[in-house]
């Protein structure tokens, strides 16, 4: 007899296991060769636990079940209805019904179809919702979109057209901008200009070199701004008059070639 030594010392037979192992495998390999299995048939050639036989699948099932979750957990682990009794006051509530309903089905549901619809208090309420919350009618409410669209649409046209006209006056724009620009800078040279030329007049007059934050050079300087200023506005005040003069002048003399006309006319008509 084939024995060996365990690890706490005892002596372990290896025949038993062997036997085991070879009976096993034999039974898999008849039961793999035979097309047709049924549960009696496996009855027939296993014996059962005591207290198993003459079981229903329900029965079976509920043994197979080891995963130790209450009815209604595994109901809704499985998408099914979880069919317990109430036990929260919510689950009597109908909010609470419907939703098994929409989510179940009518047959997963032990409650009637007709809970799924509003009442008709639930109707009226919704009713006077929906009329204080959205006033107007749909058809109103179209017209509404549509009068906003074409407003939309016109301001659309209407700024393309206000930029259409500006890219044309580009060209303008930018000659105005170019000419307002050296006009700038002409009024800031003729300033810098005119203040040095103040400045050289100045330094002529004490006939030697002064600084120009001494009291006498900043008077006379002052001197000569005041002179040159009231110059320019005698010059300006005399080019107006000879202006004037000239448009009197010129006014004279279509007068007078009007009048020239007139007597010969009036000559003319004499005459005929």
């Amino acid at each position: 007899m084939n024995v060996m030594l365990s690890r706490n010392g005892c002596v372990a037979s290896l025949l038993p296991r062997i036997f085991s192992r070879t009976f096993a495998a034999t039974n898999a390999d008849e039961v793999s060769n035979k097309d047709d299995l049924d549960i009696e048939t496996l009855n027939e050639q296993f014996d059962l636990p005591e207290g198993t036989q003459g079981l229903t699948e329900e029965e079976i099932e509920q043994k197979r079940n080891k995963s130790r979750l209450n009815a209604p957990h595994r109901n809704i682990l499985f998408d099914k209805c979880p069919q317990y009794d109430p036990i929260q006051s919510f689950h009597t509530s109908v909010k609470y019904k419907q939703r098994i309903v929409g989510r179940y089905g009518i047959e997963a549901s032990n409650v009637p179809i007709g809970i799924a619809w509003p009442t008709k208090e639930e109707v009226a309420d919704r009713k006077e919702y929906e009329s204080v919350l959205y006033p107007e009618t749909i058809y109103e409410m179209w017209d509404k979109i549509a009068k906003k669209n074409v407003e939309l649409a016109e301001s659309i046209r209407a700024r393309d057209e206000a930029v259409a006209q500006n890219v044309m006056k580009l060209d303008k724009w930018t000659a105005d901008l170019n000419a307002k620009i050296a006009k700038k800078e002409a009024e800031i040279a003729a300033a810098r200009e005119r203040k040095e030329r103040l400045i050289e007049e100045v330094r002529r007059h004490f006939g030697y070199k002064i600084h120009p934050n001494d009291e006498r050079f900043k008077e006379m300087l002052a001197q000569k701004d005041k002179e040159d200023r009231k110059q320019k506005k005698l010059a300006k005040k005399q080019a107006k008059e000879q202006q004037l003069m000239a448009k009197l002048a010129k006014k004279n003399k279509e007068e007078k070639i009007k009048g020239d006309k007139r007597q010969d006319n009036e000559v003319n008509e004499d005459a005929e």
